[in-house]
């Protein structure tokens, strides 16, 4: 056997091996253990087209130390009963930070939208919910609408004179001022009356979320799972509050010199002062 040949035979055998196939001595590895031996993450199926996905977005809790068993039966001693387990697909977000659940029973949604806390052993924590858009739907968002508004009072009071347009559901958009409205129709309309004044509706675009409190990607300030943990938004440190006053002006300083000297001129004056 020529040196060409053998390589290509070692080859194979390593290929195989990734694979998890035999290599014709007994020996073989599943396709559960990745490169490093660790298991791999396996992709979940897509949760039913026709169910109703209400989304929980708790507070000062990370769903990434929770199992899903645990959420399920938090969730129907939530409801008061008002649901059956078996009614209800669980699926948690870790990036996100939220807790989707999806069931079939219009009923059970709308308890499980509903819910203000989930409790897991002797603590309570404070959840936020809403019923996800369904495929299909357009979503616009209006600007300058009182923060806290509760989605009743945005649904009942939202009329759109786009014919053939019809708003199906409407929610705050976290603690700012802007509501996000859900629409099914063919075209998204440019103006919507609440409290029957005329305001412009744009088209929802959603952006990559970034947490104000901790400083990490992927969840918002309000269901931040560690709020108590703060972080400077131009130097990065943590618990600025804990800094002393110079050490914190000096490295906020330094890293706004990093990104422009207009900031850095800001931040020095807010030293000065």
């Amino acid at each position: 056997m020529s040196r060409r040949q053998k390589k290509r035979q070692q080859r194979g055998e390593q290929q195989q091996v990734l694979a998890g196939k035999s290599l014709g001595n007994g020996n073989s590895l599943g396709n559960s253990l990745g490169r490093e031996g660790a298991p791999s993450r396996r992709r979940l199926p897509p949760l039913p087209r026709d169910d109703l996905k209400v989304v929980l977005r708790p507070r000062a809790l990370a769903v990434k130390d929770l199992q899903t068993q645990q959420v399920a039966r938090a969730v129907v001693a939530a409801t008061g009963q008002g649901c059956k387990a078996e009614d209800l697909i669980i699926r948690l977000r870790n990036g996100s930070n939220i807790i989707i659940v999806s069931t079939d029973n219009e009923a059970a949604a709308q308890k499980i939208r509903c819910i203000t806390q989930l409790s897991f052993g002797d603590k309570s924590y404070t959840v936020n919910g809403h019923v996800a858009a369904p495929e299909g739907t357009l979503r616009g968002v209006i600007h300058g609408v009182d923060p806290g508004t509760s989605p009743e009072e945005l649904k009942t009071n939202l009329r759109v004179r786009t014919q053939g347009v019809k708003i199906l559901a409407a929610r705050m958009l976290g603690n700012s001022s802007t509501a996000v409205i859900t629409f099914d129709g063919p075209a998204l309309p440019k103006q919507v009356l609440y409290y029957g004044g005329e305001m412009c509706c744009y088209p929802y675009r959603p952006t990559r979320q970034v947490c104000y409190a901790c400083g990490q990607q992927g969840h918002r300030m309000d269901v931040c799972p560690i709020p108590e943990t703060r972080t400077c938004r131009q130097c990065g440190c943590q618990n600025p509050k804990k800094c002393t006053s110079a050490r914190q002006s000096a490295c906020c300083v330094a890293a706004a010199t990093r990104r422009g000297p207009k900031i850095a001129i800001k931040a020095s004056s807010q030293r000065a002062s």
